[in-house]
């Protein structure tokens, strides 16, 4: 009765020894999985939302050039782009006003003007005139690669709702079929969204 006794006692300890060996181990991944994901949400809200100024910037001075205010091209892609980026100006109605061009950063890692590697290509597509209510600017992904390891695809659509009482223009965002994935460890983040954007 002693030993059955005994190898009771052994047994439970060795399931509680497990069970406390298991949930110390899944604390200690939680976190990490946590910060992995924030990390790559970060990561590809920073990379998208950078694309998105890059493409208002070049609409920009796009507009300026075709309302007369600017007339050098070269200059656009001076201050824009750097050398190993190409602007494709694939339709340009400004009398519409209709904008469609490419930003090509080429099949190789190029070093933009920020410091970020790139390569692969956005496409914009913009109708209506820069900022007034209803107007439209479409931005998406192809080939599209940052820092070498980082892939982002999807299509990101702002629709402008005009200027607000403070005098700051607004935008809804519609995000569709986003996709980031870290091309070294095979993590990956999908996600649709829509959301409102101030610009100051």
């Amino acid at each position: 009765m002693k030993l059955l006794a005994l190898s009771r006692c052994l047994l439970w300890s060795l399931l509680a020894s497990a069970v406390l060996f298991s949930g110390c181990r899944d604390e200690d991944n939680e976190p990490t999985a946590v910060f992995d994901a924030a990390e790559d949400e970060a990561l590809a809200s920073g990379e998208t939302e950078a694309m998105d100024n890059l493409a208002d910037d070049v609409l920009g001075a796009l507009y300026s050039q075709t309302s007369g205010k600017t007339t050098s091209n070269d200059t656009l892609l001076t201050e824009l782009l750097p050398d190993c980026a190409t602007l494709l100006l694939d339709s340009i109605h400004p009398d519409l006003p209709y904008f469609q061009f490419t930003i090509d950063f080429g099949e190789d890692n190029c070093l933009c003007k920020d410091g970020i590697l790139r390569r692969g290509r956005i496409l914009v597509t913009a109708s209506g005139r820069l900022r007034e209510a209803g107007s439209q600017r479409v931005v998406s992904f192809q080939d599209y690669v940052a820092q070498d390891r980082y892939q982002i695809e999807g299509r990101r659509t702002a629709t402008s709702q005009g200027a607000n009482a403070e005098g700051a223009f607004v935008a809804e965002v519609k995000v569709e079929n986003a996709r980031f994935e870290h091309l070294e460890n095979g993590r990956s983040l999908s996600w649709n969204a829509q959301r409102t954007r101030t610009l100051i």
